[in-house]
């Protein structure tokens, strides 16, 4: 659906149905990322392999049993080749499927930053959520560049979540990264054609509860691994 805004006031349209190209979206295909190129929006459907997709701009009706239906094709931009994790120091992601979280956002030529989430089941099938981090590069074909090899958590989030193990009545600990903005040493929001000082993310937690986690950038940059196909 598109949300308009017109005289004061949104309005969802009606549903539009989405018809893929060749391409078969992937199991994990839970959340499209979207992001700017070219004053365009493209969204990033697969994180492993990289894959890129772009919305047409036209709206098409055709008829199905018997009703009209608005529909837009979905377009294959680019696939990155690696089809699985490949760090550049033989480390791994071991903490389950990799599936897009926020949008990407363009930080100079030093690529797009977005981050990702994942889950692992443990004690009778029960689910811890992780969050992490990747970047990819600014130009098609895109390109994986960086990834997190570990979850990004702190301690106060960490230590909560041991004891939301055992309290929480579905024993569920979420870390779910819904969007982030760029900030600089004085706490001022910033462009990206700045290097920022910090990231900040706005995440889920725990599903009842938000909270905002402040990180260096540099420090996030450092703590990603190369990635390399």
């Amino acid at each position: 659906r598109y949300l308009i805004h017109s005289k004061n006031d949104y309005q969802l349209t009606d549903p539009i149905r989405l018809i893929t190209d060749s391409f078969t979206t992937s199991s994990n295909s839970s959340n499209w990322s979207p992001f700017i190129y070219n004053d365009e929006v493209y969204f990033v459907e697969n994180i492993i392999p990289l894959h890129i997709i772009k919305l047409s701009n036209d709206i098409q009706s055709i008829t199905l049993e018997d009703k009209t239906v608005d529909t837009m094709t979905v377009s294959t931009i680019s696939i990155n080749e690696c089809n699985k994790m490949k760090y550049c120091s033989g480390m791994n992601w071991d903490y389950g499927a990799i599936i897009p979280a926020t949008p990407a956002i363009q930080v100079g030529d030093e690529g797009y930053l977005a981050f990702f989430y994942s889950s692992t089941s443990y004690c009778e099938n029960r689910l811890s959520y992780y969050m992490g981090a990747y970047t990819f590069s600014t130009t098609i074909p895109f390109q994986l560049l960086k990834m997190s090899h570990q979850p990004i958590v702190n301690d106060v989030l960490l230590y909560d979540s041991y004891d939301s193990v055992i309290t929480n009545d579905y024993n569920i600990t979420h870390i779910y990264p819904k969007s982030f903005h760029f900030e600089d040493a004085n706490g001022k929001i910033v462009t990206t054609n700045k290097t920022p000082k910090y990231v900040v993310v706005s995440s889920g937690y725990n599903q009842s509860d938000s909270v905002i986690i402040k990180l260096n950038y540099q420090n996030l940059l450092s703590s990603m691994i190369d990635i390399r196909c």
